[in-house]
């Protein structure tokens, strides 16, 4: 979504593409309303031209195989409520009719500008939630940028900075998806020499605060004491430092050629190429990701464990090694668990029906808690993860080294144990106890 787009959105693309070896793509550009010509005196439209070229090559950069719809209005979208009834019913005519799994807005306005705001009275703003609210109906994916300003916003003059926190629309609408930018410190090669950290710098900084419109979504109730009862943004950031920013073609008259670029202008339609290929792997239409985001983060974890989120991250550097430590510690449950039921005197042999009908108990009484299955079929599935693939395997030597103790060291039995333990996943799983159909009872039948 840009407002009068770019006179050279497509032979941009074109040079960007050539420049990186990417595929070419043709944009589908919708017009809504007479866009006005192009005028490169007027600064208003360079800049948008200039934003729209960004959106654009930057969503194709990540989602290289995406179709591109550039959708562009005839109004400027600067403060208050201008240009967004127009942005509003141009985007629910797309939802409408279809086009697009996923919206960048690279845009926003300070929820103070809002006619009302000072008095309480956010009518003027929620009006144009329909548009969101037509998306999460269709689930498509919204997002977009925290803004440029750091805590700062502009007042509705556009060139005055509030002199205390404040926050902007679209980015705190609970239904959209709020994109923050970070700088990043690589080498020569991408890989990361120190971790990702906010963008702030004097030209700039990722926005983000507390909503003074939209209380506390459920889905941030694990980071009530970072929000408390607001909404708080960005929900998610990605690349967005001007120091060591992103390469754009911008070939209009006054665009200069190539330009480095960067802000949550950058971040935003990155993590909408994201978006785009998580739909993909889907196969379906994500819509809103912000409880799954939350879902994915540390934060619940550590409220969880009843330590803070730093001291979590001081404990494990990254998601990854928080990752293996649960298979380490799902591991020593399981040791636990199995050595809790070891068979009782009386069967024919340390590999007799009774020692492995013992195994199948201990078993049994693991996956009875459906947490504890899920984990170990993610794990597996995670194992070509370096890190987690070490755990997973450390998990299954310590699991055959204690099953053999349990079975006199017989590997035959080790092994029938553990093919009965990988049907009994599917039988749990698929829940076929419950199941009274012929061929789930040839599952479930001992």
């Amino acid at each position: 979504m840009d407002a009068f787009g770019s006179p050279t959105v497509q032979a941009d693309l074109d040079n960007f593409d050539k420049q990186w070896g990417l595929p070419n793509v043709t944009v589908d550009v919708v017009k809504f309303g007479k866009i006005p010509a192009f005028d490169p005196n007027n600064s208003t439209m360079v800049g948008w031209a200039g934003e729209t070229s960004l959106d654009v090559q930057y969503a194709h950069a990540i989602a290289p195989g995406a179709k591109i719809v550039l959708a562009e209005t005839s109004v400027d979208e600067s403060e208050g409520v201008s240009g967004f009834p127009q942005t509003m019913n141009a985007e629910t005519y797309l939802i409408d009719h279809g086009v697009g799994d996923v919206i960048s807005q690279s845009f926003g306005a300070t929820e103070n500008t809002f006619p009302g705001f000072t008095h309480g009275d956010y009518a003027s703003l929620l009006r144009l939630r329909h548009a969101f609210q037509d998306a999460a109906a269709h689930r498509v994916t919204v997002l977009a940028g925290s803004g440029d300003l750091g805590a700062a916003g502009y007042e509705l003059d556009a060139g005055t900075l509030y002199p205390y926190p404040v926050n902007t629309w679209p980015s705190s609408d609970p239904l959209v998806t709020s994109v923050g930018g970070t700088r990043l410190d690589l080498d020569d090669t991408g890989d990361r020499l120190s971790p990702d950290v906010v963008w702030s710098a004097v030209y700039g900084a990722s926005g983000g605060g507390l909503s003074q419109v939209f209380t506390r979504p459920g889905y941030q109730n694990a980071v009530k004491n970072v929000v408390g009862a607001r909404r708080g943004t960005p929900d998610i950031s990605m690349s967005g430092a001007v120091d060591g920013g992103a390469w754009i073609y911008l070939g209009f008259p006054g665009g200069g050629g190539w330009n480095i670029a960067g802000g949550t202008s950058e971040s935003t339609p990155i993590m909408a190429g994201i978006v785009a290929l998580a739909d993909q792997a889907s196969a379906r239409r994500l819509g809103l990701i912000n409880p799954a985001l939350y879902a994915l983060g540390t934060g619940p974890t550590a409220a969880r464990s009843g330590i803070s989120q730093p001291y979590l991250y001081r404990l494990y550097p990254n998601k990854e090694a928080l990752f293996a430590a649960t298979v380490d510690h799902v591991s020593v449950v399981m040791t636990e668990t199995l050595l809790a039921h070891e068979p009782t005197p009386g069967g024919s042999g340390p590999t007799s029906e009774a020692a492995l009908d013992a195994a199948r108990r201990a078993y049994a009484a693991l996956v009875a808690d459906r947490t504890i299955l899920r984990f170990l079929m993610h794990a597996n599935c995670a194992a070509d993860e370096p890190l987690v693939g070490e755990a997973v395997r450390r998990c299954y030597a310590k699991q055959v080294e204690t099953v053999r103790q349990l079975l006199g060291n017989d590997d035959d039995a080790v092994r029938r144990w553990f093919g009965s333990g990988m049907l009994d996943n599917v039988v749990a799983v698929l829940g076929l106890a419950d199941i009274d159909e012929p061929w789930a009872h040839v599952l479930t039948t001992r």
